[in-house]
């Protein structure tokens, strides 16, 4: 019988790789016979100077590379993190059968060279991510009939269709410790720290603070996985102004354990279809450093349980997603007629 072969790159704790388990989890749950590929960072770059000095695909599969760089067993230095153990998803043994279907997000859209023979699946999981992809890849390949696309998001879906690629849905989903869901909130305000954030911090946490001067920040960046869990279960708010290349898993997070949020009005944050809350919280570039701004924190913080209970249909939304995902799932992998 084929396999489903999900791509996912080792080592990384990020929205990509959990949504890649949450993957092969659900095929599996859904009597699919479905795998995880881990790929190290450095086979990727070892591979890409290889297809520089223009060695062909059957070159490459005579001498192995796929299984020597690739396949490889868990290591020390390669394992799945705790929180990925739950899902049922075995690693990938290496057989590269032509009735395999392999499933791509999109930073390895340029693999699919490699499998000429099988059904491909590039999963859109990130526009920025697509964006470098697009450089490296002819687009009338990703047009192919054995190439498929589905999108995390409706920012993504966007995205292929100005490129005259038609796609189907396959999200995620988001889930949190339930024990944390009803945690008191304290004199909390989590922000988003991450590298892709281009305003500075340190002026916006000093206008809160002068509204605010109890204010406790956490800066959401470098912490363990139940650290981000019990920061966002025990803030008022969580502030995120980074760039949306998808649906970003954290700001669901946060609605899940009942922290209002804040975003910045851009790409995935900025539809209903990705992320369904009121305007009032969808904070314009211009606005940013806007009195306005400060002035909205001030109140969200001091009237929390209200500000939360205007997010009804965000919370709706992503309880939901588990059951749309495996609706999603099972709809598109069934059509592909896997034997």
């Amino acid at each position: 019988m084929s396999k489903i072969v999900v791509v996912c790159t080792a080592g990384s704790r990020t929205g990509g790789p959990e949504a890649s388990f949450q993957l092969v989890d659900q095929l599996n749950q859904s009597n699919f016979k479905a795998c995880i590929w881990l790929i190290k960072n450095k086979d990727v770059k070892l591979i890409k100077r290889k297809i520089k000095k223009q060695l062909t695909i059957s070159d490459y599969l005579r001498a192995n590379i796929f299984l020597r760089f690739f396949s490889r067993k868990i290591t020390s230095d390669m394992h799945i993190f705790p929180e990925y153990k739950d899902y049922q998803a075995p690693v990938f043994d290496g057989d590269f059968d032509d009735k395999n279907i392999y499933v791509f997000a999109e930073k390895y859209a340029w693999m699919i060279d490699f499998f000429p023979n099988s059904k491909s699946l590039i999963w859109w999981l990130s526009v920025d991510n697509a964006l470098n992809a697009m450089s490296s890849i002819n687009l009338n390949k990703l047009r192919l009939p054995n190439i498929f696309h589905a999108t995390q998001s409706e920012y993504a879906s966007r995205f292929l269709h100005s490129l005259n690629i038609q796609s189907v849905r396959l999200s995620d989903f988001t889930t949190v410790p339930l024990n944390l869901e009803k945690k008191s909130k304290g004199p909390l305000i989590c922000i988003n720290a991450g590298k892709k954030v281009i305003f500075d911090l340190d002026v916006i946490e000093g206008e809160i603070r002068k509204r605010i001067p109890e204010v406790i920040f956490i800066r959401m960046q470098g912490l363990s996985r139940d650290d981000v869990y019990k920061s966002l279960a025990s803030s008022k708010i969580y502030i995120d102004f980074g760039n949306f290349p998808g649906k970003d898993r954290m700001a669901r997070e946060a609605i899940l354990l009942g922290t209002s949020v804040l975003v910045l009005n851009v790409a995935g944050a900025s539809s209903s279809e990705d992320f369904d809350i009121s305007s009032e919280y969808k904070i314009n570039i211009s606005e940013v450093y806007s009195d306005k701004t400060f002035e909205l924190i001030s109140n969200m913080f001091a009237n929390s349980d209200n500000h939360f209970l205007k997010m009804a249909s965000l919370v709706k939304q992503v309880e939901g997603e588990k059951a749309n995902f495996q609706s999603e799932v099972v709809n598109f992998f069934s059509k592909l007629n896997i034997s």
